[in-house]
């Protein structure tokens, strides 16, 4: 398999040379009421959001830690076995893609 091949045969278009001389401005940003947002909301907004995303990072760290130490229980119990035909299967499809059936 070759990761670089292409996907098609169709030419490849260089944006990068056609996009120079462009300039586009940014949409406003609005609130719901269609008023434009002042800078003070633009900022509130990026705080909240990111205090999310890092929430959500957070948590999925835990679940990530979770699930991995469960796993080594597992292994180091003997419980954990593994599927040969579905790894084979899903080794194969990474590799070919579904055309194999």
């Amino acid at each position: 398999m070759d990761p670089t091949r292409p996907l098609t045969s169709k030419p490849v278009r260089d944006t990068a040379a056609s996009a120079v001389g462009r300039s586009r401005r940014a949409p406003a940003v609005t609130s719901e009421s269609g008023a434009p947002k002042t800078s003070t909301e633009v900022a509130g907004s990026t705080v909240d959001a990111r205090k999310a995303i890092e929430t959500a990072k957070a948590e999925t760290a835990r679940l990530d830690a979770s699930t991995l130490a469960s796993l080594k229980d597992a292994i180091a119990e003997g419980r954990y076995s593994v599927d040969a035909d579905a790894l084979a299967d899903r080794i194969l499809d990474d590799a070919f893609g579904d055309g194999l059936e």
